[in-house]
């Protein structure tokens, strides 16, 4: 069985099962118009003028609200090239474990770069506690079915530490094929809602996940008893944080509800109380202090 070829195999390996070659210049060219065309529809289109408005609407302010959004704007990212043949790596050979056969029924190669990744342009909107990115979801979820735009919803909590909803919308807008052609196309639009303390920290540690992402000779659990590697330290620390926000709202939560209810004694306490009373009536005195006992 032949082994898996490395990212720099990639470009030969592919002209020859998958018939297109990631360095072309050609290839680079027809995914930068056709990313400029997909973030110009996403721009344009109501959608982003509703998304715009939601987060101005549940802006974080000195007051514990509902909804606490910390984002200023939601600002569009588009993967790059390079990003994006990272990606068609990792989906036809780091990831398949199949190989060496397709993944699912086909390669995935150059026509299907558009119908099959998720996050070409994706936006972050940022919240301050755990329990607001289900909230902020479940408000775009409605926005979609207003819009009639259909649209899939990702709890993520994976292993190495990432906590995020993720929310997928899709349009269908007109690109062109490598022959330069129009046609239209289903793609998907990708929003990420976590909280403030989550994106802090992964934005310090993407970078250990991007360089390690490439690899074919990962020994998968290892890192989980490296205390002094960055990848053990980023992870814990974000199960830590997400366990510490769970008990952050928890505390917020018990605050106001005990501002909401009278200062009054339990039945068992003023039972208690009233004992107390009546034993100090009949010895014609109040209980002495402990220690004049």
């Amino acid at each position: 069985m032949p082994g898996k070829p490395t990212f720099a195999d990639f470009g030969p390996w592919a002209q020859k099962n998958i018939g297109f070659d990631p360095t072309a210049k050609s290839l680079s060219s027809w995914i930068s118009t056709n990313t400029r065309t997909f973030l110009a529809s996403i721009e344009d289109h109501i959608f982003y003028s509703r998304l715009q408005s939601l987060v101005e609407a549940h802006k974080a302010n000195a007051t514990h609200q509902q909804i606490n959004i910390v984002t200023i704007k939601p600002e569009l990212n588009v993967k790059s090239v390079d990003s994006i043949i990272s990606k068609l790596y990792r989906i036809n050979v780091v990831e398949n474990g199949n190989f060496p056969n397709p993944k699912g029924e086909r390669w995935v190669g150059a026509n299907d770069i558009f119908k099959e990744l998720k996050d070409i342009i994706r936006t972050t909107i940022v919240c301050r506690h755990i329990d607001e990115p289900a909230k902020i979801t479940a408000l775009i979820e409605s926005i979609c079915k207003e819009l009639e735009l259909p649209c899939h919803v990702n709890a993520q909590a994976k292993e190495h530490g990432y906590y995020a909803y993720h929310v997928y919308v899709v349009f269908n807008f007109e690109f062109t094929n490598m022959a330069w052609e129009s046609f239209r196309e289903n793609v998907y639009f990708e929003i990420q809602i976590t909280t403030e303390m989550q994106y802090m920290l992964y934005a310090l540690t993407h970078v250990f996940y991007e360089a390690e992402r490439e690899k074919l000779d990962l020994i998968q659990d290892t890192w989980k008893w490296d205390y002094k590697s960055a990848k053990f330290s980023a992870s814990y620390l974000s199960h830590s944080l997400h366990l510490l926000e769970g008990l952050l709202l928890r505390l917020y939560e018990d605050v106001a509800t005990n501002a909401n209810q009278p200062a009054v004694l339990g039945t068992e306490d003023h039972a208690l109380s009233k004992s107390i009373d009546n034993e100090a009536t009949d010895n014609n005195a109040m209980p002495e202090p402990l220690g004049e006992q």
